[in-house]
């Protein structure tokens, strides 16, 4: 992986040097191995595969669905193992973005000026294609009708910012209430290369008797271990499959599941359908 010279940082401000842009947009595939900050706000997520990025010279391995948010004082970098891993950058001009956080009320202001980042989350796909609809309405709209282009920009932020702050939320209840052992275990589950691994691995972790472990969770989560782990690794597998042209098999596989038809099961009481009508309902676009 490429070393960082943490005290060289690049400033960027071409992508929003329009006043008259309040909104950008465009899925990267190369050339965000720098390490840099900016003037605009960005929130970010991974379409598919893995990546590391680094923020404020702290890092975190980001997979599918995962979003995170930078200021204009952070200065980060992606460092990629696979070209073929693309993310979605959304930038919003600084005015803007404050304008829209000061209708959103103090609380939450507070919340993204504090000195520590709000943590990544993951974003199931339905939500994800939710805001890549939007986008692409963002962009076909004429660019001199700016009250509709506004108005989107305001709704597209709006819904980010809705995601981000449920999952701080949830993320503060956990901490006021689950015992330590289990916000470890629930962190823990949350990382693929652990998750694909299965239960039993990720139980003899702790030392706790196995039985009990299982009770506590159920109480706090209101489901069983491998109902979570389940829905974890069907949420990877989805983004995958509507993101790569990987076969439902090795993505069955990637995503921990040793029987294509239990995964196939599964897939079609979560999502509706079978994984393959799930491909075969498109690709998101790479407008921006």
């Amino acid at each position: 992986m490429k070393k960082v010279n943490f005290k060289k940082v690049l400033h960027l401000d071409d992508f929003m040097s329009d006043e008259n842009m309040i909104m950008n947009s465009h899925i990267i595939s190369f050339g965000d191995d720098v390490y840099h900050d900016h003037d605009f706000y960005e929130i970010s997520y991974l379409l598919n595969g893995e990546i590391s990025h680094i923020v404020n010279e702290k890092q975190m391995d980001l997979v599918g669905g995962d979003m995170i948010f930078i200021r204009p004082s952070d200065r980060h970098i992606f460092l990629r193992k696979d070209s073929k891993v693309k993310h979605r950058d959304i930038l919003f001009q600084k005015d803007f973005f404050k304008t829209v956080m000061k209708f959103l009320g103090e609380d939450i202001t507070e919340t993204y000026n504090a000195p520590e980042l709000p943590a990544k989350i993951n974003v199931p796909m339905e939500k994800i294609e939710e805001i890549e609809s939007l986008i692409e309405k963002y962009y076909l709209v004429e660019h001199e009708n700016t009250n509709e282009k506004l108005l989107i920009a305001k709704f597209t932020l709006v819904k980010l910012m809705e995601y981000m702050e449920d999952n701080v939320k949830a993320k503060k209840d956990q901490n006021d209430q689950y015992p330590s052992w289990l916000k470890d275990l629930l962190q823990q589950m949350n990382m693929r290369q652990l998750y694909k691994e299965g239960l039993p691995s990720l139980v003899s972790r702790f030392s706790y008797d196995r039985s009990y472990m299982c009770n506590v969770f159920k109480k706090y989560m209101g489901m069983t271990m491998t109902e979570y782990l389940n829905d974890l690794r069907l949420q990877y597998a989805a983004s995958q499959i509507k993101l790569t042209t990987g076969s439902i098999l090795n993505i069955s596989q990637e995503a921990g599941f040793s029987s294509v038809s239990y995964f196939n099961k599964l897939f079609k009481k979560k999502y509706g359908c079978s994984p393959k009508k799930y491909k075969s309902s498109g690709k998101l676009s790479e407008n921006g």
